[in-house]
């Protein structure tokens, strides 16, 4: 599903459509979803150019186009992986055990991608996870615009992307190097909270609360998953720390809207 209205917020153009229903496995998915993680810039459109390079450029020119294309390659594949645990994919693949290795891949917590948990190691050949002495393989990943897009609402783009027009082939190695010098672009944090979000999920903690479908459930956690899951889906059951919609906080909010709901003892 190819979305046109994205194509302005995120500055992407027709040559570069991305499938949002498509899930992209690792090996792929950290340049395919490039433009997407980080708007306003044309990581793919550089990438293209990097690796076609000048019939007339000299052997040096070549050694240093080749030397930047990797340092590109390696900055995005970073990139890529630091967005994984805020939410901005949902994951699927196989956990390695006799039990499920041969099945289709299923949901993941995306908060495993966490490079901070013990033992976390990605394997991009082989498309693996291993991480608190799990492993999981045939890993994809599917954008969660909705994500995305409310992480970086209100961002200026207009210094992320000044000196990274792409420039003509001729002076492509020094301009590219000028670009590998800057860190990897991330969301500025909002002050206050996600309110957008937070009023898209009461109002939707208001519709649910009162009905058979939270009040046969035990406890709040339980009750703010079944809330997650109308919201976001059914692939979202175990993100316990899905960005804007964590378990916890919509315990928490579950609470609030249970207060408004019951009137003052007299």
């Amino acid at each position: 599903m190819y979305r046109p209205e994205l194509s302005v917020f995120f500055n992407m153009s027709d040559n570069w459509k991305i499938d949002l229903m498509r899930r992209e496995k690792l090996e792929t998915a950290w340049e395919y979803y490039s433009d997407l993680i980080v708007p306003g810039h044309n990581y793919r459109d550089e990438l293209r150019k990097l690796r076609q390079g000048e019939r007339s450029e000299t052997p040096e020119e070549t050694k240093k186009r080749i030397k930047l294309l990797h340092q590109r390659e390696d900055s995005l594949k970073r990139q890529f992986l630091s967005f994984i645990p805020d939410g901005f994919f949902y994951v699927f693949g196989c956990e390695l055990s006799s039990a499920t290795a041969t099945h289709d891949p299923t949901p993941i917590n995306h908060t495993l991608f966490d490079q901070n948990l013990s033992g976390s190691k990605i394997t991009w050949e082989q498309n693996s996870l291993e991480v608190l002495g799990r492993t999981f393989i045939g890993l994809e990943f599917r954008p969660n615009i909705e994500v995305i897009q409310d992480a970086w609402s209100g961002h200026d783009f207009s210094q992320d992307v000044e000196g990274l027009q792409n420039p003509e082939p001729r002076q492509l190695p020094s301009a590219v190097e000028e670009v590998e010098l800057k860190e990897p672009t991330t969301p500025k944090k909002k002050k206050g909270g996600r309110p957008k979000t937070q009023d898209v999920v009461k109002a939707k903690i208001r519709e649910m609360i009162g009905t058979q479908v939270l009040d046969k459930l035990p406890n709040r956690w339980d009750q703010a998953i079944e809330v997650r899951v109308r919201l976001k889906g059914e692939e979202t059951r175990d993100h316990h720390g899905m960005a804007g919609y964590k378990t916890d906080v919509i315990a928490r909010w579950i609470g609030e809207v249970a207060n408004e709901e019951t009137p003052p003892s007299e």
